[in-house]
């Protein structure tokens, strides 16, 4: 479990990092708010998912224009790693060590 999320940590900043800033603060949001709902339908959100989207708001709406893009950003990269993580873990069992 530590494994899965050490790499979709080390995802999100990747893709944090590599993406050119061409997308607008809207379109992240749009996007990140629909990633959400697949996300919540496939029932496996991650708990700061959405904190993060809240954030980017509030950010927007205090004129940190460029915190509320990354955070959107943040937002929609989880929701879609959440989604890659519930359809790696469909058929989960647990993997017990051989004596």
């Amino acid at each position: 479990m530590r494994w899965i999320l050490f790499c979709a940590l080390c995802l999100v900043v990747s893709g944090c990092a590599s993406r050119p800033g061409s997308a607008t603060y809207e379109q992240l949001h749009a996007q990140a708010l629909s990633e959400i709902k697949t996300a919540k339908r496939m029932g496996f959100i991650w708990r700061d998912t959405e904190l993060l989207l809240e954030q980017a708001a509030k950010a927007w709406e205090q004129g940190e224009k460029k915190r509320a893009k990354e955070l959107a950003q943040e937002a929609l990269e989880q929701a879609r790693l959440s989604q890659q993580q519930a359809r790696q873990q469909t058929n989960a069992s647990p993997a017990y060590p051989p004596n």
